[in-house]
């Protein structure tokens, strides 16, 4: 993420994410699922400003910086997001506030672009970036505290904290909030499409075969997309490509199969659902023309009713604790 501060604000651009390898290893005791995944941070960015009030409360306006889907499907639920405490920037300002012991309330103004159930991590990213401006406007930032905050509210989140170190290419288990951030930064470009119909998590995840997990397979696929990752070889992390959640979406909507089959018929040999969907991504390789292959996506997307079509690469960023310090120097 990448953070700024003005005169009376705290400005973080939270990034989206796909993941390059998802794996359900079973149904913990406390309903989730343990995951084993690679997450990508992607050139998509939703942008938080906040600013303290002078009242303890949280105020949340919300802006949409991509145009609304002119699709009338009354399932497009792609912008449509909760003001209130349903939202998770509000519990994550509420939550960190109480374990910091702090009072100080905020107006919170958020220009959306990562549409929302398309598994691109975009409330999660908010939820972390509200939690960096919150404290580093209030010259109080506590990794551990956020952290900790995090890691309570959703399983995505801490990975958009990334480390003291970098924020990038990230493992993470658990129910993906244990993450363990990879040195690599290979060069890694993708085209996106989200369509007209979101995606439930809890759907998707109920509709994966408990009886066929773990698959011992996998590990040895993850552990392979890693290496390739860590050699930056944009092709051997292209057939690595693996989400074990996606044939589970293909059975939830048909947008899945539509998505993947655009990819397919404009030669994109690396092609995959991310997270819970319903958003698809491929990963182009260099041999292709980026500007083209967009152009073309856009207008085959258009014909099937897909009108969020995006290109973005793999982004890296300083630590929030050196963006923080350089405010002072």
């Amino acid at each position: 993420m990448r953070i700024t501060r003005r005169s009376e604000s705290v400005v973080v651009e939270s990034p989206a994410k796909v993941n390059l390898f998802l794996d359900v290893l079973g149904r913990r005791d406390d309903g989730f699922h343990e995951i084993s995944t690679v997450l990508c941070p992607v050139s998509i960015f939703d942008s938080l400003e906040l600013q303290l009030s002078e009242t303890e409360e949280f105020a949340l306006d919300i802006t949409i910086a991509s145009p609304p889907s002119k699709s009338d499907s009354s399932t497009d639920i792609a912008w449509d997001i909760p003001t209130d405490s349903r939202n998770l920037v509000i519990r994550a300002l509420t939550d960190i506030r109480q374990e910091m012991g702090l009072k100080a309330g905020a107006k919170v103004r958020l220009a959306k672009r990562i549409p929302a159930a398309a598994g691109l991590g975009g409330g999660s990213g908010n939820a972390a970036a509200a939690i960096v401006a919150y404290l580093a406007i209030l010259d109080a930032w506590d990794r551990e505290a956020a952290t900790k905050v995090a890691a309570r509210l959703g399983s995505d989140i801490p990975f958009f904290l990334g480390n003291e170190r970098n924020f990038g290419l990230a493992e993470a288990c658990g129910r993906g909030e244990q993450v363990s951030p990879l040195e690599a930064t290979p060069k890694l470009d993708f085209v996106l499409t989200h369509p007209p119909e979101g995606c439930s998590t809890a759907a998707i995840y109920g509709g994966v075969n408990a009886d066929l997990l773990p698959n011992p397979h996998t590990r040895q696929l993850r552990a392979k997309l890693v290496s390739a990752c860590q050699h930056e070889d944009v092709r051997k992390i292209g057939a690595g490509l693996f989400n074990a959640l996606q044939s589970s979406a293909e059975k939830h909507t048909s947008w899945i199969e539509t998505q993947l089959r655009l990819f397919d018929e404009l030669g994109l040999e690396f092609r995959l659902m991310s997270g819970s969907g319903s958003s698809c991504f491929a990963l182009i390789d260099n041999s292709q023309n980026n500007d083209m292959l967009l152009e073309q996506l856009r207008s085959a997307a258009a014909q099937q009713g897909i009108e969020r079509v995006f290109a973005a690469s793999a982004v890296y960023s300083s630590s929030i604790e050196w963006q923080i310090r350089q405010w002072a120097s």
